[in-house]
């Protein structure tokens, strides 16, 4: 992705590293890392890169380096967001559009469980690998898809007498999930909300039953999160298996819904969740490039 002569870095920095993403809730803290740290050894060799160069070394060092199994996604919506706009990113062809997202119109809550993960410790990695086992057998049967978000939902459907369950459950996902992306930036394009928000429970239901990686602690958020009124939708905010959900909410909603579930929370788990509610930024202001 980089060429080697791209490379050519100061070979050490002393860097003080201040932020207030929370760690470990499925945020992209390690992406933001990665892409601030690129930009300090950018200013320091005085260069200047395009903010998709910065977000593919940012790519390499957590895939390559730190051996995450992870795309690319986090390290482009740390470099290229835009304040008011959605990414809608284009992974395999490495090329994206801004959405108009209408946050004068909601109010997104972040509630974060308390327990961490790491996405390198979990089984994170063992669901990548699934997924390529099925892109791998519905190829020899289907060829000619370039990924597995390529296969039709239809025929994943019907692999299900010949896959192994695992690859199966996730291609279900992945499949279903490619098609909710595209139908969500339409929505969003035609300030559709509500529609938007359906996609958002539906994503976290396929999440939990077909890639199965939420936990009890998500799982009742998002129940609790259900019963508020003015809670357009929520899904997971990352990788899940731990960390956090984010929630689209009426503006005037968020106090109510914070109560209704921290008193859930507490009721289950004995403790409160954090829940705070925060904005769509943009990267040094929504700048272009670095």
């Amino acid at each position: 992705l980089l060429e080697e002569e791209d490379l050519d870095f100061p070979q050490g920095l002393d860097l003080v590293v201040h932020g207030d993403l929370l760690v470990g809730a499925g945020l992209s803290s390690s992406a933001s890392l990665t892409v601030a740290a690129a930009l300090a050894a950018l200013e320091v060799a005085g260069k200047r890169w395009s903010p998709e160069r910065v977000a593919l070394l940012a790519y390499r060092a957590e895939h390559d380096f730190k051996g995450v199994s992870c795309g690319i996604q986090d390290p482009f919506a740390s470099a290229l967001a835009l304040p008011g706009k959605a990414l809608f990113l284009h992974c395999r062809e490495i090329r994206w559009e801004y959405v108009p997202f209408p946050s004068g119109q909601v109010e997104i809550a972040l509630c974060d469980t308390g327990v961490p993960r790491s996405l390198a410790g979990s089984a994170f990695n063992d669901r990548v690998a699934e997924c390529r086992e099925a892109y791998r057998l519905l190829s020899e049967r289907i060829p000619g898809k370039p990924s597995l978000a390529d296969h039709d939902p239809g025929d994943v459907k019907d692999a299900r007498s010949w896959m192994p369950e695992g690859p199966w459950r996730r291609a279900m996902h992945v499949t279903r999930e490619a098609r909710r992306v595209e139908r969500a930036a339409v929505l969003l394009a035609g300030d559709d909300l509500e529609g938007f928000g359906e996609l958002l429970w539906e994503s976290y239901e396929s999440s939990r039953d077909w890639y199965q990686s939420t936990i009890p602690e998500l799982d009742a958020l998002v129940e609790a999160a259900r019963t508020v009124p003015g809670c357009l939708g929520a899904r997971l905010s990352g990788g899940g298996f731990g960390g956090a959900i984010f929630a689209l909410l009426r503006p005037g909603t968020f106090t109510g819904f914070k109560k209704t579930l921290e008193r859930a929370y507490l009721d289950q788990f004995e403790r409160k969740p954090e829940i705070r509610k925060v904005e769509v930024g943009g990267t040094w202001g929504g700048l272009g490039r670095f």
